[in-house]
């Protein structure tokens, strides 16, 4: 995903990027009671603010906790 976003480090275009990248930026959008891997977390991290990339829903949603997915039988819900 770095190198693909590298190419647009020098436009002005605005970008979006949607998808389910099973990391979280935040402790408060991880339900799933398992820790991600702080170097996982570090990178994603990085990339996200590197690329200047922004968590849209956080960003008016800041303190909510709200899923759009939600896996019945294992009672698993995503944003």
């Amino acid at each position: 995903m770095q190198n693909i976003l590298q190419r647009f480090e020098e436009s002005d275009a605005y970008i979006g990027i949607g998808g389910d990248f099973n990391c979280v930026l935040q402790k408060q959008d991880n339900i799933s009671g398992k820790e991600h891997a702080a170097a996982e977390v570090s990178t994603f991290k990085n990339t996200v603010d590197t690329s200047r990339l922004l968590d849209t829903w956080r960003l008016h949603h800041p303190g909510d906790k709200d899923f759009s997915w939600r896996h019945k039988s294992q009672n698993i819900i995503r944003r």
